[in-house]
């Protein structure tokens, strides 16, 4: 990846798995980040790092072990913000499958020096006297994790959506065995969506100044994507959004998406966000 100053102008090129980050976090957390997602660059010593992962001790422990992992590198120091076990693979049959519903790690860096961080496996709560996901705001001068709490309804999976069983899937590059899947399968993943009973309380998260956006399921889609705009400031939701699409990026109470499609030339779209969320 490339890493660009203020001014535009070209600061650093570097391949994470090559670098001295790289090799901090083996030792640090005894994880190998082979598919990392989001890189932060908030200055040429200072970077923000999201991604997957396994045990680097493996080949001596007899057992691999997958992680999600949000790391803050600064001044030569590696520091953990999460470190998540993946919890989203099972055993379908004679394959392993896996599915996001059964959890998925979302991250979003805000203006104020933090990072707001849920794995929708493990920051959730659903039980008789109502049900919760957590949101952790951390400090990357203190590290210090501010955790909100946010009360949610869950909402039921369809049998309409445990009909297309791999709809979901955690990974896209599944490899599909020659003659496809055995229906026994398809009937596991099944099970496993049943078992499951709601879908995972978010779906995405994105950061303006002090706003969370925290997309969630729901159960029509036709009018579009529905966010809880959550103040970090008081840790309280304070409104939720109806989007027509989801956007790529949410700065300065506007929206953006890109509009492309194979007979139209891609352009970057803007929308003004009503500014009655923000109060």
């Amino acid at each position: 990846f490339n890493i660009f100053g203020s001014d535009y102008g070209f600061v650093d090129k570097k391949i994470f798995r090559l670098s001295e980050e790289y090799i901090m976090i083996t030792k640090k957390s005894n994880v190998n980040l082979i598919d990392t997602k989001l890189y932060y660059a908030l200055s040429e010593n200072e970077l923000v790092v999201g991604g997957t992962g396994f045990n680097s001790d493996y080949r001596e422990s007899g057992d691999m072990v997958n992680y999600n992992l949000l790391v803050h590198f600064q001044n030569g120091e590696a520091n953990e913000i999460a470190k998540y076990k993946l919890n989203d693979t099972f055993q379908a049959g004679p394959f392993q499958s896996d599915h996001t519903f059964l959890g998925a790690f979302y991250w979003a860096l805000l203006q104020d020096r933090s990072v707001a961080h849920s794995h929708t496996g493990y920051d959730k709560s659903i039980g008789e006297n109502g049900s919760s996901y957590t949101i952790h705001v951390v400090s990357l001068d203190t590290h210090e994790d501010n955790k909100l709490t946010i009360p949610y309804d869950p909402v039921a999976i369809p049998d309409s959506l445990i009909a297309k069983p791999l709809q979901k899937s955690s990974r896209s590059f599944r490899m599909i065995p020659v003659g496809g899947y055995p229906e026994e399968y398809y009937n596991a993943v099944r099970d496993k969506l049943r078992e499951i009973k709601y879908y995972p309380p978010v779906d995405g998260i994105l950061a303006d100044d002090h706003l969370l956006f925290v997309f969630t399921y729901h159960e029509n889609y036709i009018n579009g994507e529905i966010a809880d705009v959550i103040d970090i400031r008081s840790g309280m939701r304070i409104a939720k959004l109806v989007f027509p699409f989801r956007p790529q990026v949410i700065k300065d109470g506007y929206a953006y998406s890109t509009k492309t499609g194979t007979d139209i030339f891609p352009t970057i779209e803007k929308y003004k966000i009503n500014l009655s969320v923000y109060w």
